[in-house]
């Protein structure tokens, strides 16, 4: 975790220590029921991915690879994390920072793409998205994640010197990482949502001045294009109903997102500023900063892993038809 891995003081009075003592049992256990539920919650979604042929479809493959990224932070990162926090022993405490950074570019990557595979079914409907072009896209995010996150290892030789020049590298790596992995996509999902809720109200809009003209036939028309083929008045009324369902819901998966972004922002940014604050002045940091801030920062980075699954789980129909589906028969099973 970087600079908070170590963030520590060492000059602690007996009562402090078993103040700090009551703190750390109390953290965690917050965090182990963190990571549980982190596990229950992904592993329901990559569960109903697999038994349900409706949810595995083209347009969920990249939720699915999400839901394992975040899978992987509650089972593998976060209990790493707090083996690092108990021993402090470098080498867990390296593979806990690597394995968090892993996670943390995965899932803006994992985030952005679902945006813009949305974005495309939106502005741009006669584009085919094929399955095999986002098992491409989820390779290359979970590839090219393990790399950059990987890459502080080159110059980490030695755990005890951390001298002015690591302390430069590492300022470089995390103010590079910050921008292309946190400012860059954040700037260009705000970006394709306000574009595909344009795309959205134009909708809206035109299916009630259709509806509001009398005697005119209504006409079928997707979200962004401005001419259809001229449909007979039955087929175009029944399409026109069905299409006043595909903006509400597109609207609701819209917002999903919204959220999703809005809890990795909010949750992210507090680390973020938290380490570029530790490598600017590592001493005033320490002196300044509480243990009760900097545990309860550890915990917020890991809380978008539990989040994004109840959001889509929540919002998206599909899913949650299939989680009803799946109590249903859970429950038929138990009373039998």
């Amino acid at each position: 975790m970087e600079a908070f891995g170590s963030n520590r003081s060492q000059n602690t009075s007996a009562n402090d220590l078993t103040t700090d003592d009551k703190h750390a049992t109390i953290y965690e256990t917050v965090f182990i029921i963190l990571s549980v539920l982190i596990a229950i919650s992904n592993a329901t979604v990559l569960l109903l991915y697999h038994i349900n042929p409706r949810i595995r479809s083209t347009k969920n493959l990249l939720l699915a690879s999400l839901a394992l990224s975040d899978l992987c932070a509650g089972t593998v990162v976060i209990p790493i994390t707090l083996k690092c926090f108990e021993g402090h022993q470098w080498n867990v405490c390296i593979a806990s920072s690597v394995l968090f950074r892993f996670i943390a570019f995965s899932s803006i990557l994992h985030i952005l793409a679902i945006i813009f595979e949305k974005y495309i079914s939106i502005l741009h409907p006669f584009c085919d998205v094929q399955k095999k072009h986002l098992r491409v896209v989820s390779g290359c995010i979970w590839c090219g994640s393990c790399a950059v996150a990987i890459l502080p290892l080159v110059w980490l030789h030695d755990g005890e010197s951390v001298d002015t020049d690591f302390i430069r590298k590492e300022l470089v790596y995390f103010t590079v990482t910050f921008v292309a992995f946190f400012v860059a996509p954040f700037l260009l999902i705000v970006f394709a949502q306000v574009r595909m809720l344009r795309a959205i109200s134009r909708s809206f809009s035109f299916i009630d001045e259709s509806a509001t003209l009398p005697g005119s036939p209504v006409e079928s028309f997707s979200l962004t294009s401005t001419r259809s083929p001229v449909r007979s008045q039955s087929d175009s009324i029944k399409e026109s109903e069905s299409s006043r369902i595909s903006p509400t819901h597109n609207r609701k998966v819209l917002k999903a997102f919204a959220l999703m972004l809005g809890s990795f922002t909010v949750c992210r940014l507090t680390w973020y500023l938290g380490v570029f604050l530790a490598y600017i002045d590592t001493e005033n940091f320490r002196n300044s900063v509480s243990v009760d801030f900097m545990q309860m920062t550890h915990l917020l980075v890991f809380m978008p892993s539990l989040i994004n699954p109840l959001l889509y789980t929540y919002y998206k129909q599909d899913f949650r038809q299939a989680l009803q589906a799946l109590l249903k028969i859970s429950l038929k099973t138990l009373c039998h």
